[in-house]
């Protein structure tokens, strides 16, 4: 019997860990475009921008998609209204 193999699908660590890598390859392709040093400030602060967009438009599609009474409505709009200012 062959062994199965885990994919990345198979934990949601794993899909954490996919994020970050998509995250980082972002920040690197901001840092292409804008020919600015991959140094760590750099880095960071693309990887900063890259995450938050990510978060925005997660936090806009969970608002579209939730119904008008739905408790958790209001920390959702906190967190877009955040992740808007970064």
């Amino acid at each position: 019997m062959e062994p199965r193999s885990v994919t990345a699908a198979a934990s949601p660590a794993a899909g954490a860990a996919g994020s970050a890598l998509q995250f980082a390859k972002g920040a690197l392709r901001r840092l292409a475009l804008a020919k600015l040093e991959p140094t760590p400030a750099n880095f960071a602060r693309a990887y900063a921008e890259e995450s938050h967009e990510q978060a925005v438009s997660g936090y806009r599609e969970a608002l579209a998609l939730a119904p008008a009474n739905w408790p958790s409505r209001a920390r959702a709009i906190d967190a877009l209204f955040y992740s808007l200012s970064q």
